[in-house]
């Protein structure tokens, strides 16, 4: 059983996010494994308009997992960053694009570093 970290853009239809991500999560907990979503469980705790302490959750969350899957080829920063954290404490990293196809297992990593504009650091484990 390995414990998911879902990387996901903030949307401006929040419930639409809400709903996208429990699907996700869902449908990780029919594999057996565990999905964890900073957006689902973090967004009433932590203040989310301080930027810096999202992170820094977001972090905490992260350092306990297997795997981060990247959801989206629209990377924000905030999600870069994770991404950068993930790489330095290898964590595994998959990347998806928008309709939740592998990138990395379907196109290769090549593939999600073009599409995602990463630097090869970012998506190479350590």
């Amino acid at each position: 059983m390995a414990t998911i970290y879902i990387a996901h853009p903030d949307g401006e239809d929040q419930d639409a996010t809400r709903r996208k991500i429990g699907q996700i999560l869902r449908d990780i907990e029919k594999s057996g494994n565990i999905g964890i979503s900073p957006l689902v469980v973090l967004r009433d705790t932590v203040d989310w308009s301080n930027a810096s302490r999202k992170l820094d959750a977001c972090f905490d969350l992260l350092k306990g997992c297997d795997c981060m899957w990247v959801m989206s080829v629209e990377v924000t920063e905030h999600m870069r960053r994770e991404i950068e954290f993930a790489c330095r404490h290898n964590v595994d990293l998959r990347f998806f694009d928008n309709m939740h196809r592998d990138l990395t297992v379907d196109r290769g990593w090549e593939e999600a570093e073009r599409r995602l504009d990463l630097p090869r650091y970012f998506t190479r484990r350590r």
